[in-house]
Formats: C-alpha cells, structure tokens, sequence
C-alpha cells in the first residue's frame, strides 16, 4: 500500500500552537459569521483584535494550568504545522 504525503497528527495543544489556532478560529470565523441581515460584515470580523496579547497569554496559560482537566486537541501536518 502507498503512504501518503499527508500524515496529520492529532495531539494535544501547546502554547506555542496558540497562535496558530487563533488564526484558524479567525478564518472560520469570516466564512461562517457574516450575515447581512444581521448587519454583520467581514469587516466586522476582521476588525476583532485576535492576536491581543493578553487573550494569548491567557490562553496559553489555561492551557499549561488546565492540561489534566480541559483537554485541547489540534491536527498538525507532517511539518508540526497546526493546520
């Protein structure tokens, strides 16, 4: 059987993968949310401060603090790139 050149892991999140995720969310975010009968636009979205450093640091810091309880999962592709 042939491998493939895509090999995704699932693995639980990092506080270096925050940044990553945050990015994800924003683009999901974009497609899904505007609606113009609701009056909310891409703009509206994108003006959203998704890299605010205090979000990412507490973020990251639910992260370390909550590993035994919370859990986080992310795909990462053979490059350890959260995807």
């Amino acid at each position: 059987m042939e491998q493939s050149i895509f090999d995704p892991k699932i693995e639980e999140a990092k506080p270096e993968d925050v940044e990553a995720m945050r990015a994800i969310v924003k683009d999901w975010w974009l497609e899904l949310y505007p609606n113009e009968q609701a009056g909310i636009t891409r703009g509206d979205i994108s003006a959203i401060d998704w890299y605010n450093a205090e979000g990412i640091a507490r973020r990251k810091k639910e992260i370390v603090e909550n590993g035994d309880t919370i859990h986080v999962w992310v795909v990462k592709n053979e490059k350890g790139e959260v995807i």
